[in-house]
């Protein structure tokens, strides 16, 4: 066979079709430049190609039709093109030719056809093929965007070739339809042009969590720059990403990466499979965002290392955080993004697929959205959504099983369940049956009463108002439940101030409006931080991730950095000051005990015992607990944290009644002389409506 079966199938018409009359002899011309034409027409072959902008005839060695040399008289005829046609090259099929870089190129294998296509001649023209193989069968007539806008490496096809589209047509027989496939074998498609930005961030430290934001916020602006060209890589210090446009309205150039000293598009198995990390993007995505917005289209893939850590300070795979963006929200993909890490050394952490939707000066990082899948030191991350993404190292010692975390929840509900109950019942009975004797202590108290059955009401509605999937009525939920958390904190300290107040004489003293300036602090203050962090939007839906099957979703505050300072911190602080009020009630009662041991004024241990629990929950000691939940404590501090705080009303109010029922029972001086061995002389609450010991009113 040798080079004449090579070139014979070679003998190629270029047709570039143009608006002219109706005869066949003169109805195809190609205008390479307007004074330059390649004079060459089908003379026995219908066409109706002139809807292609550009036309590519291949004849077979056993065609037998017509090509006719069209007379250079006729071709002042035909129109010529528009300019933007890009030129096409006509192709030399020397036997001992260079064709590895041809633009267009024509293989023949037995029945098959292999036409060698280069990316931008694919791209720049709406080109169509017409096969005509002769022996009896059919032509064949393809357009060749349409048939390699998907199309993936394949090995057969792309042996010995690793830059261009090849379009396979096999030709079977005359009653067998052609098998036709478009193989793109270029393994890795470097970007069309680059950008260099400075530094953004804090120097050595690496990038911030703000500016990889606004980075991601600024990619549409790249688009005018990047003018005709698809692709671009950017490189911003040690960040690096790429952003791809559409070459035509429905398809990008690229939705698979593999990322090592750069971004760069690949859909080849065995590139990607030899990277360390690899992104797919699925078409779903893609079709998402042409819909939303189909004229500023985009895809941007980014890497940013050395990026700030959220507030806990979790360690992070490999220090460095993957971006993904199309300038429109994308959630609730069917088909996960595809996010892989190879060759990962896990040192005994547990790795978590995490996302963040770049909120906040901190990232806040979530399970929600994304499954993690392990296999050997190949770690794959599902999502859903497109965000920030990164694999959280966590220590499985700190890890809460599902088990655990259904556990904590049964409890919590309970214990809030019956604390509402019963912190109903005391506040039904103070407002209907006893305010008229009502002083200032039995005031703080039912105030704290009402903020804690708030803080109850909120937490066990919470997950349901979470559950409409209505961001409006979960931002408001978010505010009214910490709102109702900050009362709760303020109302503990004003109890140690007005104990504290009590053991230096203070009350003794008329303080104007006493009741009425704690409930400034009690209500008003927390009310004017939550107004300004509504205002500020930091409330919405949150997904609290205890382990890798652990986690939970409610409306709380969304930006964790002010969760830390206006939850923790300022918690901190009325641990500090009630804790401290605490040890000097405790060292007085240790003294008294002392003092009365083995006389009559002598109290049982059991009283005194339920007196410092009563007083623990009645300063919110017992939330200190939270403090201890690091390491090998974590679990039993949160059990008992749990517990403690869930049933906290229930304990207020058992501790409530029994120190009425003990002051009622007894005679006055018996009681007297029996609280001045207890806190129950220093302590209003004991009785907050009995005559003994109950100091002078402050309205």
């Amino acid at each position: 066979m040798g080079w004449k079966r090579l070139l014979c199938p070679a003998m190629i018409a270029f047709m570039i079709l143009c608006r002219c009359s109706n005869n066949a002899d003169e109805k195809c011309v190609y205008n390479k430049y307007p004074t330059d034409t390649w004079p060459y027409c089908l003379y026995n072959v219908t066409l109706n190609s002139c809807k292609s902008n550009k036309m590519v005839v291949i004849v077979g060695e056993n065609y037998t039709g017509i090509l006719k040399r069209t007379p250079c008289s006729q071709l002042s005829q035909c129109q010529s093109l528009p300019s933007e046609y890009a030129d096409l090259a006509v192709l030399s099929f020397q036997h001992n030719g260079n064709l590895s870089k041809a633009d267009f190129w024509v293989w023949q294998d037995g029945e098959s056809y292999r036409v060698y296509l280069q990316k931008t001649l694919l791209t720049s023209l709406n080109l169509s093929l017409i096969l005509l193989p002769g022996n009896g069968s059919y032509n064949i007539t393809l357009n060749t965007v349409e048939i390699c806008t998907s199309a993936k490496f394949v090995a057969d096809i792309c042996k010995d070739e690793d830059k261009r589209f090849v379009i396979n047509i096999t030709v079977q027989s005359t009653t067998h339809s052609p098998y036709i496939t478009c193989a793109k074998c270029q393994t890795v498609e470097y970007p069309q042009m680059n950008f260099t930005f400075p530094e953004a961030g804090n120097g050595t430290s690496g990038i911030s969590a703000a500016v990889a934001v606004q980075v991601m916020k600024n990619l549409t602006q790249l688009l005018t720059m990047m003018g005709s060209k698809s692709s671009a890589a950017i490189t911003i210090g040690e960040a690096k990403g790429i952003l791809v446009k559409p070459e035509d309205k429905n398809t990008l150039p690229g939705t698979s990466f593999v990322i090592s000293d750069s971004v760069l598009m690949s859909d080849n198995e065995e590139i990607m499979q030899k990277s360390p990390r690899s992104v797919s993007v699925p078409q779903e995505a893609i079709n998402k965002a042409i819909s939303v917005n189909q004229n500023r289209t985009f895809l941007g893939v980014f890497l940013f290392p050395n990026m700030t850590k959220d507030a806990k300070n979790t360690s992070v795979l490999n220090n460095e955080v993957i971006a993904i963006d199309m300038g429109t929200e994308i959630s609730n993909l069917t088909t996960d993004i595809n996010i892989t890490y190879r060759n990962v050394k896990k040192d005994g952490f547990t790795v978590i697929c995490s996302s963040w939707n770049g909120e906040g000066q901190y990232p806040n990082w979530t399970r929600q959205g994304c499954n993690t899948l392990e296999d050997n030191n190949t770690i794959t991350c599902l999502c859903s959504h497109l965000t920030f993404f990164a694999i959280l190292m966590v220590d499985p010692n700190v890890n809460i099983s599902r088990t655990n975390l259904e556990t904590l929840t049964y409890i919590s509900y309970i214990g809030c369940g019956l604390s509402m109950f019963f912190l109903g019942i005391a506040l039904f009975t103070h407002f209907i049956l006893r305010k008229a004797k009502s002083n200032s202590a039995s005031k703080i108290l039912i105030n704290l009463f009402v903020a804690m059955f708030l803080l109850d009401l909120t937490f066990l509605s919470n997950e349901w108002i979470t559950s409409l999937g209505n961001l409006t009525g979960c931002k408001i939920m978010g505010a009214f439940m910490h709102y109702s958390l900050l009362s709760t904190f303020n109302w503990f300290a004003i109890e140690a101030l007005h104990l504290c107040l009590h053991l230096v004489g203070a009350l003794k003293l008329d303080i104007s409006h006493y009741v009425l300036k704690m409930c400034f602090v009690g209500w008003a203050l927390p009310a004017l931080v939550v107004i300004i962090l509504l205002c500020l939007g930091k409330y919405g839906q949150q997904t609290a991730s205890f382990g890798q099957s652990s986690n939970v979703t409610m409306c709380w505050i969304t930006d964790i950095l002010v969760h830390y300072i206006v939850n923790i911190g300022y918690y901190a602080l009325v641990f500090l000051f009630t804790f401290t009020i605490f040890i000097i009630i405790v060292r007085r009662l240790v003294y008294f005990m002392g003092k009365n041991a083995g006389t009559s004024k002598a109290g049982s241990g059991r009283a005194d015992i339920f007196t410092i629990m009563g007083l623990c929950c009645l300063l919110g000691i017992t939330w200190g607990f939270a403090f201890l939940s690091y390491g090998p404590l974590t679990i039993p501090a949160l059990y008992i944290f749990t517990i403690l705080n869930s049933f906290q009303g229930f304990f207020l109010f058992i501790y409530y009644i029994k120190s009425s029922k003990a002051i009622e029972g007894e005679e006055s001086e018996s009681c007297s002389s029996k609280q001045s061995a207890t806190l129950h002389s220093m302590v209003e609450q004991n009785n907050p409506y009995g005559e003994q010991g109950r100091g002078p009113k402050h309205e």
